[in-house]
């Protein structure tokens, strides 16, 4: 079975319009004295490779859950 990876990144990927672009804050770092890196991510739901669910576009539609 061959499969193909479609994956798009989280950061280099086109943005929907009107949708927030993602955004990566780094909370603690080496350079800064900290024992470790720790980071955040904040993006929205259609951000990168995603699926929608029924709900997406029906007010009663399933949910990804």
């Amino acid at each position: 079975m061959i499969l193909y990876d479609i994956s798009r990144g989280l950061f280099s990927s086109p943005v929907y319009g009107g949708d927030p672009e993602p955004q990566m804050q780094l909370l603690k770092s080496h350079q800064k004295g900290d024992r470790y890196d720790l980071s955040q991510i904040t993006l929205c739901t259609h951000t990168g490779t995603h699926i929608d669910a029924p709900r997406h576009f029906l007010e009663d539609g399933a949910t990804i859950e």
